[in-house]
């Protein structure tokens, strides 16, 4: 991606000709229109989504330490699954339909004494409640976080 509206996208200072590639400098790929400036400065840029997206996994060190586990959901059109170290529960949904889903998540009775939403494809989904089903937009996803009562040991 181009960094700014400045020459050549902002990588160079050298005449178009000296370039090894050229820049994209037309349509709506072009450098004017589509630049990590103007990505930054959008709350709903690919950038953005990115970036929050690798923050909140950097806080879910479970993944890739922790015990992982596919969870039922009730629904073949839904995969879910969590990953547990030490206190810490991770568990992640993602809709792989073209359709809205309530699902009941079964966390095979893990005693977890809170479980936090930490990213999601929509802010006004309804919060966790054991028991109760989960709602999840066509194509959605929720990233939860939360704390098990009881000591697990990977």
């Amino acid at each position: 991606m181009q960094w700014s509206t400045r020459k050549n996208g902002g990588f160079s200072q050298a005449d178009e000709k000296e370039l090894v590639c050229p820049v994209i400098k037309e349509g709506k790929f072009g450098y004017q229109k589509l630049n990590v400036v103007f990505q930054q400065k959008d709350p709903d840029s690919l950038l953005n989504w990115m970036e929050k997206l690798i923050r909140v996994r950097i806080k879910c060190i479970e993944f890739g330490h922790g015990n992982y586990t596919f969870l039922n959901t009730g629904d073949n059109r839904v995969m879910a699954h969590s990953s547990m170290l030490n206190k810490e529960i991770s568990v992640v949904l993602h809709n792989l339909s073209k359709h809205p889903v309530k699902i009941k998540l079964d966390l095979y009775n893990q005693d977890i004494s809170e479980l936090n939403e930490l990213f999601a494809d929509d802010v006004k989904y309804s919060s966790y409640e054991k028991g109760k089903p989960l709602e999840i937009n066509p194509y959605g996803y929720r990233w939860f976080k939360g704390k098990l009562c009881s000591y697990y040991h990977s």
